[in-house]
């Protein structure tokens, strides 16, 4: 998972200790997380294990976060952040290496709905 790969999102104010660990929030901004249920991948962030284990004893994520960053929303903020990051990046990948492929050729409609992705992005930016 792309979001294990980064660094603890609170290394830059506090310091850390441990491997980074995947937290799935706790209240998601996309989708629902019930009982015995996690949130989706899209509600992840990166922390290292001191800091993981803190908010799990906190037992409220949203105290733990405005207690640490001073918001209440920071996890889900974050975690969006991350997962329109990381959908960036793929769709870079992809047409990166399809349009090596398609040198010539028309893109397929894949390649094309990536493309204008990616080009909506760039003029919000």
């Amino acid at each position: 998972m792309w979001v294990a790969e980064q660094k603890c999102i609170l290394s830059v104010l506090f310091e850390c200790d441990g491997p980074i660990q995947v937290h799935h929030l706790l209240r998601p901004w996309d989708g629902e997380r019930g009982t015995g249920m996690r949130a989706n991948d899209k509600n992840t962030v990166p922390l290292c294990m001191k800091h993981h284990s803190a908010l799990h004893m906190a037992g409220n994520e949203d105290v733990f976060f405005h207690d640490k960053t001073g918001e209440y929303e920071t996890g889900r903020y974050l975690a969006q952040q991350f997962w329109e990051a990381h959908r960036i990046l793929l769709l870079k990948a992809i047409v990166k290496t399809k349009h090596n492929s398609w040198i010539g050729k028309a893109p397929t409609p894949a390649l094309a709905i990536c493309i204008a992705a990616l080009k909506a992005r760039e003029d919000e930016g």
